[in-house]
């Protein structure tokens, strides 16, 4: 009974196919086979054509009762349906009968006793029934190989009946396999496909491998797939081959599994599907196949049927390199070079390329060539680049073309790079073909054709590589020159293609065509949606372009951020942009900090910039700076703005080179440097910058970083103000005014004036009012010149508010205003105005009725002067700081005046003279003091003239060299200025004599002019001179009046004489009283300097004698010490007086004694005389007779009548001195002669009592007559000393 296979392909519920031995049959309807018994499903042609309608086939079977074996192919669910349908089909088919089978069986047992027994021909003949009667497989294969066994014996026997032996095993072999012994059917198989006892015949092996595979022989299914995907054996068909592999891998087969998985990534024999593909790779792969490995993990890696899984498909590559597979090790190589999937590293990397490279790897051998170039060993990268290229590897062709163009494998070689580029490109390798477009444009290893180029492009573009689709779109733009027509149209679509490949460049430059319009319609919204595209893709250019979009469609902000993408890449233009938004405040707050910022980011990488921008950026530079240097929205930085100035000025902007000349200049945040100053001021001058001109003509004029030269200084000057310069035409009014380069002319100069004023120009405002105040180049106006200083004072003119706070305080060209006077003071001072800052001072420092009198302020405003250097300012300070006891502040100031090279004359004199005067009573450095003074006195200054005389006068640390006659001089130079104490002096010189010859009369009228200067020693003196008649005609009315002026001064002397006066009724009625009063205010005004001996003298006579006063002994006393201890003479006398007599004092013989002793050592003849009594009569001194009659004799020689008459006694009686009587006649004559009545006739006793020696002896000693003498002296001195 023969078997047919049936296979019913199930799929969605319905029959898709049906197949009868392998063999596909015409589909039929499932509804119309439905019920019917199965094996009347494949029924003869003729008897069932009909009913089975769509059936262009009947396949007819010998034997009705043949058994079909049934095949399902389709889901579970269906497979499951499809069984349950065919047990009810043959349901009770099977009969009750012995089965062959069993029969079988039996023979079988039968034979194998019968080979045990050794009954070879029986047990032969038992298997042979078994095998040809009943079919029995396992007695065909014992048959067959007990013959083949004969074989091998007879063979190696070489027995010639050998073959039957084979022809017979062959013979059961070939039954057993057709009763489907797969074994056997697979070994036949074998046989005739590997020729083994047998021809090769791959027919006859195909056959019986196709048998063994119906039989679901995994190594049989294999081969029958090989054999119909090679057409080995059997028509080719790869469809059956693919269903042979898909058989053979359900079954395990792991090769087979590997070739199902590419039919079904191929989709070659069968649909393509990629998952199901990747589920055989990963079945092969995991039983160790390298190249079901490479396969999976080129799928995950790829994400090819599966999710990509970079890990994974790493860990694939590296199963299947680590077996030797060449392209895995290779693919495992970019892994390890990537990091994708197992961590980076490169020199693992290097080592799988290059055991994939030594394989032969083509793409190994390149990316080995990598490894090496990117290391520097260009050798090795050269030889294995050459080795992949001449397998024609494109890459490798290409790279080995960049390599000669960059000169790496030895010198540049653009023809080889060419060559080497033209094979990749002819091989359609687009980047190739880019490349080689770049060649012809630029000429590299081949005469430059611009034609060549764009063909090349075209190429490359229609493969779709977006760059040379944009770089073609620029052939199209530019037209001609490339050998094809130009076309904006076909520009932008190119660039269109490129662009939705995401080329940037392409997007921006689409972006523009719509923007402006150009091979498109114009279109805001598909411009900004490609410069969208490009700005956000980070191309530079079309974050600009997009920017610039943005600002035209009104969006500032959006603008802004763009330029800040732009700018952040370094493109010039966004940042010169983004400096103008942030300085004017477009689309963000203004921000000068961030403009200078990015000012300076543009200068970075302005080499290229276009000079339209580079002229922008300066604007933005010079504007910024000029924030930082006012402050204006940012903190105040000069060093910032004059470093953006430097910048505008070198990218040739003529006012920033104008404003950095003057940081130079004025070394605002910038070095001082007068030559770069100039250096930039003739930039901008020779372009036509009038303020710059106004500037080199000041540099000039000063010799500031160019040579002096007046006259290319008002040449500049006049140039300025010919373009209408108020500044220069002031520079050139003050020139004219001072000649400076120009004839003088006061007339020019306030011509000048008046045009730079015309303008409002508040400095020729002033000069012009101080011409129409001076009558310079003007008629004298006081009212213009007061408008005029008003308007410049009002424009905050700094000299001008000074000024016309002059015309207020004074009344001129304006009504008379102290108070608004005082408020343009104040505004000048303010401002900086050193002369209104000392005006203010010293109404401070005297107090009027604007302002009060405030020290602190008054030295405030000095201070503030002085530090202007102005010198009268300056000596104001250092003489409040020298009041202020601040010696060496004081000692600085004066220093700094005399340094001032404006200091005037008579400034520089009174500090030389104060200077003096601090070295003199401070410093006690006469030496140094005596030299400012005699500069001081060079200079004119009368106080110093003055000082200095009354050192000449005194010697005091005059040098030898100078004398009396030196004090005259300098007295009569300070005196002809009008210095008081000078011409009291200098009429003291003449009035003596002193260093000058004597001339009372003009020493007189010097007295009078200095006491008519208010001077009261100088009163005092004309008063004397009155009184004394020296100079003047004697007049004591005069006196008077003048010691009465003194004493109205506080003057001590004119106080005493005028004491005098009303005491002896001198020029006034005697008055006593008012006598003592004016000696009491003459004592009270000299107390001060120590007190007046003389006027303590008359105080203690006063007292004494009760003159003016009630009489006080004791106030007498005290008065006449003060005065004695100050040596005066007759109070010394009376004094001792005081002692001898006990008045005011409890008597004291010694100190009588003294005093009386400096009365005498000092010239006092009285004292004298009552010393020598003294002496005599040994009171309060032993008694010494010599040195009395000595003392007498002095007092007598001094013109004494009392001593004379004593002396008559002493040298008539030889008391202390030897007696002779022509001396005693001599000194009785001269007493005689002042009218002494007693010493003629003591003259005249004595010679009558020395006739007789006794009595004359006895006389000698105690002699009644001079007992009687010094009694009468003493009486007298008593008495006088009792009035007084």
């Amino acid at each position: 009974m023969r078997q047919v296979q049936i296979e019913i392909l199930f799929q969605n519920g319905e029959i898709q196919e049906i197949r009868q031995d392998y063999k596909k049959m015409n589909l039929l309807d499932f509804s119309a086979i439905q019920g019917k018994p199965i094996e009347k499903w494949f029924s003869s042609a003729e008897s069932d054509y009909e009913e089975w309608h769509g059936l262009e086939k009947a396949v007819a079977v010998d034997d009705p009762n043949a058994s079909y074996a049934y095949e399902f192919h389709g889901p579970k669910k269906e497979k499951l349906e499809f069984n349950q349908c065919v047990e009810t089909q043959i349901k009770g088919r099977v009969g009750l009968w012995l089965s062959e089978e069993q029969v079988a069986q039996k023979y079988i047992a039968t034979a194998e006793l019968a080979w045990k027994d050794g009954e070879v021909s029986e047990a032969l003949w038992g298997y042979q029934i078994a095998a040809e009667e009943y079919h029995s497989v396992p007695a065909m294969k014992w048959i067959a190989e007990y013959h083949y066994r004969g074989y091998q014996d007879n063979k190696q026997k070489n027995q010639p009946d050998a073959e039957k032996w084979l022809d017979i095993a062959l013979q059961y072999w070939r039954m057993a396999a057709e009763n489907q012994d797969t074994e056997i059917q697979f070994q036949l198989g074998m046989r005739f496909q590997k020729g083994e006892d047998v021809a090769v015949d791959l027919t006859e092996a195909a056959k019986w491998y196709g048998m063994a595979a119906e039989n679901e022989n995994a190594e049989a299914q294999f081969y029958m797939a090989n054999a119909y995907s090679a057409g080995t054996g059997v028509k080719q068909d790869n469809e059956k081959a693919a269903n042979w592999y898909r058989q053979a891998a359900e079954q395990g087969h792991g090769q087979a599994q590997l070739d199902y998985a590419d039919c079904c990534f191929e989709g070659k024999g069968r649909p393509a599907d990629k998952n199901e593909a990747v589920i055989w790779y990963q079945k092969a792969a995991e039983k160790g196949l390298e190249k079901a490995q490479l396969a999976l993990a080129n799928c995950l890696w790829n994400g090819v049927g599966i999710a990509c899984t970079p890990a994974s498909a790493a860990h694939w590559y590296q199963k299947a390199a680590q077996q030797g597979n060449a392209e895995a090790q290779n693919k495992f190589g970019d892994c390890l070079t990537k990091g994708i999937g197992v961590p980076q590293n490169t020199e693992e990397a290097e080592k799988y390329y290059n055991l994939s490279a030594q394989q032969g790897n083509t793409e190994a051998e390149y990316h080995y060539a990598a490894c090496r170039f990117q290391k520097g060993d260009y050798a090795q990268a050269w030889l294995y680049y050459q080795r992949s290229a001449d397998k024609g590897y494109t890459l490798a062709q290409y790279e080995l073309g960049l390599g000669y163009e960059k000169g790496k494998f030895g010198e540049e070689k653009a023809e080889l790079a060419f060559q080497s580029m033209r094979k990749a490109a002819l091989d359609g390798y687009a980047p190739a073909q880019l490349k080689l477009g770049e060649y012809f444009e630029n000429g590299a290893g081949i005469v430059k054709n611009p034609v060549q180029a764009a063909k090349w492009y075209r190429e490359a573009a229609n493969q779709g590589l977006a760059e040379a689709q944009y770089r073609l779109g620029k052939c199209c733009k530019t037209g001609s020159s490339f050998g094809i027509v130009q076309s904006d149209e076909e520009a932008a679509c190119w660039y269109d293609k490129a662009a939705e490949q995401g080329h940037t460049k392409a997007q921006n430059n689409l972006g523009v065509c719509y923007m402006v319009g150009s091979g498109v319609k114009k279109d805001t919204e598909m411009a900004e949606k490609w410069l969208k595209k490009a700005a956000k893709a980070g191309l530079v250019e079309a974050q600009l372009n997009y920017a610039q979009c943005c600002e035209i469609l009104g969006d500032t902000e959006k603008a802004v951020h763009w330029y800040q993408e732009a700018a952040k890449q370094g493109d010039f233009k966004a940042r010169v942009r983004l400096a103008e938004c942030y300085n004017s405040g477009i689309g963000v707050e203004k921000n000068p900090e961030q403009a200078a910022y990015w000012c300076e980011e543009a200068e970075k990488n302005k080499a290229d910039a276009a000079e339209d921008k580079i002229k922008t950026l300066a604007e933005v530079q010079r504007e910024t700076a000029q924030c930082y240097m006012d402050g204006i929205g940012v903190g105040k930085n000069i060093v910032k703005a004059a470093t953006l100035y430097q910048a505008a000025a070198k990218n040739d902007d003529t006012e920033a080179q104008f404003e950095y000349a003057n940081c130079s200049y004025y070394g605002l945040g910038a070095k001082q440097s007068f030559r770069t100053a100039t250096y930039w001021y003739t930039k901008a001058a020779d372009k036509g910058h009038a303020r710059a001109m106004n500037s080199l003509g000041g540099c000039c004029l000063q010799g500031e970083g160019a040579p002096k030269s007046l006259k290319d200084s008002v040449r500049w000057f006049e140039k300025a103000a010919k373009l209408g310069l108020a500044e220069a035409q002031y520079m050139m009014g003050e020139c004219c005014r001072k000649g400076t380069g120009v004839e003088k002319s006061a007339n020019k100069a306030a011509e000048w004036y008046e045009k730079a004023a015309e303008q409002e120009y508040a400095p020729a405002q002033y000069r012009l009012g101080c011409c129409y105040e001076d009558k310079d180049g003007k008629t004298y106006d006081a009212f213009k010149a007061a408008e005029l200083f008003r308007k410049a004072a009002e424009k905050d003119e700094k000299d001008a508010q000074y000024h016309y706070g002059r015309c207020c305080e004074m009344g001129k060209g304006v009504p008379q205003d102290l108070k608004e006077a005082g408020k343009w003071y104040q505004k000048a001072a303010n401002n900086g105005c050193a002369e209104a800052q000392y005006i203010l001072g010293t109404w401070y420092e005297k107090g009027n009725e604007v302002v009060a009198k405030d020290k602190v302020r008054t030295k405030e405003l000095y201070l503030k002067a002085a530090k202007q250097k102005y010198a009268k300012a300056e000596l104001a300070y250092a003489i409040c700081q020298e009041e202020d006891a601040l010696w060496r502040s004081a000692e600085n100031w004066y220093g700094n005046v005399l340094s001032n090279k404006d200091a005037s004359n008579e400034i520089v004199a009174e500090a030389q003279y104060r200077m003096g005067r601090l070295y003199e009573e401070v410093k006690k450095d006469p030496n140094t003091a005596e030299i400012y003074y005699i500069d001081a006195s060079s200079s004119g200054h009368a106080e110093a003239q003055y000082r200095l005389g009354m050192w000449f006068k005194n010697g005091a640390s005059v040098p030898t060299k100078y004398d009396k006659e030196q004090a005259v001089k300098c007295f009569a130079r300070a005196a002809k200025q009008g210095h008081p104490e000078a011409e009291y002096w200098y009429g003291n010189c003449l009035l003596y004599g002193i260093g000058v010859p004597k001339n009372a009369k003009e020493g007189f009228n010097w007295y009078l002019a200095s006491a008519n200067h208010g001077l009261a020693d100088a009163m005092n003196g004309v008063g004397f001179c009155y009184e004394m008649g020296n100079g003047i005609a004697k007049n004591m009315d005069c006196a008077a009046v003048w010691y009465m002026k003194a004493a109205e001064k506080g003057h001590s002397r004119g106080l005493y004489h005028l004491g005098d006066c009303y005491k002896n009724g001198c020029g006034v009625e005697a008055n006593q009283t008012k006598a003592f009063e004016c000696y009491q205010k003459a004592e009270r005004a000299a107390a001060a300097k120590g007190g007046d001996a003389e006027v303590e003298y008359e105080l203690g006579c006063c007292y004494e004698t009760g003159s003016g006063t009630e009489k006080s002994p004791s106030q007498a006393f005290s008065w006449y010490k003060k005065a004695a201890q100050k040596g005066h003479v007759d109070a010394e006398f009376e004094l001792a007086g005081c002692y001898l007599n006990g008045t005011g004092v409890k008597e004291g013989r010694a100190a009588a004694f003294n005093w009386c002793q400096k009365a005498a050592e000092s010239g006092k003849t009285e004292a004298k005389l009552l010393l020598g009594m003294l002496y005599i009569v040994g009171y309060g001194v032993p008694q010494n007779w010599s040195k009395g009659a000595k003392l007498v004799r002095a007092a007598a020689d001094a013109g004494n009548a009392d001593a004379q008459e004593g002396m008559v006694l002493l040298y008539g009686m030889g008391l202390g001195v030897r007696r002779n009587m022509k001396k005693a006649r001599e000194y009785g004559n001269r007493a005689v002669a002042q009218g002494s009545k007693d010493a003629k006739k003591q003259l005249q006793d004595i010679e009558e009592m020395y006739k007789n020696p006794v009595v004359s002896v006895f006389l000698t000693v105690s002699s009644p007559f001079w007992k009687s003498w010094m009694k009468k002296q003493l009486k007298e001195q008593l008495k006088e000393e009792g009035m007084k």
